[in-house]
């Protein structure tokens, strides 16, 4: 890990986290699975460095390609622990542990934290500027992302109920039109207060707001035809 010798007077600045472990079910080596040639995790390290000069930028995993990746582009890591790196580590805990060494290392806590998953490679510069717009408007204790989607729960998605299914919100709405908006969450970009993800467990407990992005940058990588379609969508728009 690099050494910062920071002067006393240096602005302090914020944290921009990016969270890339090894293991993953759907794709094996996930992060470092490329788009347009390049790995994922280069993605976000690539948008992050748009932002460095409010931010300081941090990896956290237990991969040493992508912790020797990280070092190349001059990034801080974290070498997360195998407690933190497991399939069933909640995330909120790697976020808080990074706050810890963030503390540690500049002897300062961050004010907010803005996580770029590697999963979300078609992201753009304007998509974290409008998140980051939205958390300045101090109306928000955590911004998110999300986009339209057709799946609603209360019109046309069901779930098992014995041998039968059923919709899974009992409402009488006959068009998907007159039905409740629904958005998916997004990985493009998770920014919450310090203050407030250290006191809670449950990150939407209060006060979410939400940036919509459209659905052709919102991709989240979770399979092969996930990866297939965001190659396809990176090689079009570039």
């Amino acid at each position: 890990m690099r050494n910062i010798n920071r002067k006393t007077k240096e602005k302090k600045k914020d944290l921009i986290l990016i969270c890339a472990r090894k293991g993953s079910k759907g794709i094996k080596n996930k992060n470092l699975k490329k788009v347009g040639k390049i790995p994922l995790v280069l993605h976000s390290i690539n948008i992050a460095k748009k932002f460095k000069r409010n931010y300081e930028i941090f990896i956290s995993s237990d991969n040493k390609k992508i912790i020797n990746l990280s070092l190349k582009q001059n990034i801080n890591t974290i070498l997360r622990s195998a407690k933190l790196a497991k399939d069933n580590t909640p995330e909120i805990l790697v976020w808080k542990d990074a706050l810890r060494f963030f503390k540690k290392k500049y002897s300062y806590f961050p004010k907010k934290l803005i996580i770029l998953p590697p999963t979300s490679p078609l992201r753009n510069h304007n998509d974290i500027n409008k998140c980051i717009k939205k958390f300045n408007s101090k109306k928000f204790n955590l911004v998110i992302t999300g986009y339209k989607t057709n799946h609603n729960p209360y019109f046309n998605m069901v779930r098992e109920k014995g041998k039968f299914v059923e919709v899974v919100i009992k409402k009488n709405f006959f068009r998907r039109q007159d039905a409740p908006k629904i958005f998916n969450v997004s990985t493009i970009c998770y920014i919450i207060s310090t203050s407030y993800l250290m006191k809670v467990s449950n990150i939407y407990k209060e006060k979410v707001g939400m940036v919509e992005i459209p659905l052709e940058r919102s991709i989240d990588i979770d399979n092969k035809l996930d990866l297939y379609i965001a190659n396809k969508i990176y090689d079009r728009i570039n």
